[in-house]
């Protein structure tokens, strides 16, 4: 597997050969759940549904905090949420006290993104399950959605 480095202007679409998509793939896995992308910015949203979608994983997406809570409220709960920390509407930091109130929500693991430098720090202190630096490394995003999905 090769390691893409993706910045929020990357399009990762253009990979694909014409009239070809992540839809148009066999499942290469079995998986356990869909994973849930919370992202503000709509390329790197798709971008990283794409990815997911790609290697085999159900993927749905959310442009903020308020979207991703209705969302799971309406939809089967997800096995994994990778959340953007900073975004309109409701950020990372509001969406995780939510979830947390949450006791049907509150099990579902999340993996943090951003590009601030103290990311380490904030999801400790957000108590998340792990975290992934902008821009992002697809071979570690896929080794942390693997560990929660199959």
């Amino acid at each position: 597997m090769h390691t893409f480095l993706l910045a929020p202007s990357e399009d990762f679409s253009s990979g694909y050969s014409e009239g070809s998509g992540p839809d148009d793939l066999p499942a290469k896995r079995k998986v356990v759940g869909t994973v849930l992308v919370v992202e503000d910015e709509l390329a790197l949203r798709e971008t990283l549904c794409d990815v997911l979608q790609y290697e085999g994983y159900p993927a749905d997406t959310a442009a903020n905090g308020r979207e991703a809570l209705a969302y799971l409220r309406g939809n089967n709960v997800p096995a994994l949420i990778i959340l953007d920390l900073m975004m309109p509407v409701m950020n990372g930091w509001e969406f995780r006290a939510e979830q947390l109130r949450d006791a049907d929500l509150a099990a579902v693991p999340v993996v943090i993104l951003s590009a601030a430098p103290d990311l380490r720090q904030q999801a400790a202190f957000l108590n998340v399950a792990d975290y992934l630096p902008k821009p992002i490394d697809v071979s570690r995003l896929l080794q942390l959605v693997q560990r929660y999905c199959g």
